[in-house]
């Protein structure tokens, strides 16, 4: 899915995939493997909308998608990012003269010849302080990142309704 917008005389990309929701059990398992203490929550604690036992205390939305911000010539910034819970996070920033050619998923050879840029945290904090400033200047809030998490969720539910319907017309047509 991608969202699109014209600033200036650049243009703003958001891309992501539809994904199936996280649950936070399985999601405490997996930093239980990696070693990592799981935050429990304690008996009586309150989810997200305030009710004791609520359905959505067992789940968190999370989504990786990529920022391209592009220049009429091509050239631009790809961001690789992750909102988990409309907070979020930078793990890539790249540089292209060619920025569509590396943001294409389907052209590995051309991203593993453009250089990808350091691991973001091993940037000075006040330079990815600055990234995260700019990102926020082109319109990446906290209410587009919510609006990513549940429209790839909302999308894979859609996806899967549909992938149940041609499955049981084929099975029936038998």
């Amino acid at each position: 899915m991608k969202l699109m917008k014209t600033k200036g005389n650049k243009t703003i990309e958001i891309r992501y995939q539809a994904r199936e929701p996280i649950n936070e059990d399985e999601e405490e398992d997996q930093e239980e493997e990696k070693g990592e203490q799981p935050e429990k929550k304690k008996k009586g604690e309150k989810g997200e909308k305030g009710e004791e036992g609520s359905e959505d205390q067992n789940a968190s939305t999370s989504s990786d998608f990529m920022v391209v911000v592009k220049n009429e010539d091509g050239s631009g910034l790809l961001f690789d990012c992750n909102s988990h819970e409309a907070q979020l996070s930078i793990y890539r920033v790249a540089y292209s003269k060619k920025v569509d050619e590396i943001a294409n998923p389907t052209n590995i050879e051309k991203m593993n010849q453009a250089y990808q840029g350091p691991d973001f945290l091993s940037l000075d904090e006040k330079l990815q302080q600055s990234f995260s400033e700019y990102l926020e200047s082109l319109g990446i809030s906290d209410k587009l990142l919510a609006y990513v998490e549940c429209s790839a969720v909302d999308k894979e539910q859609r996806l899967y309704m549909n992938w149940l319907s041609d499955v049981k017309k084929f099975v029936s047509d038998q």
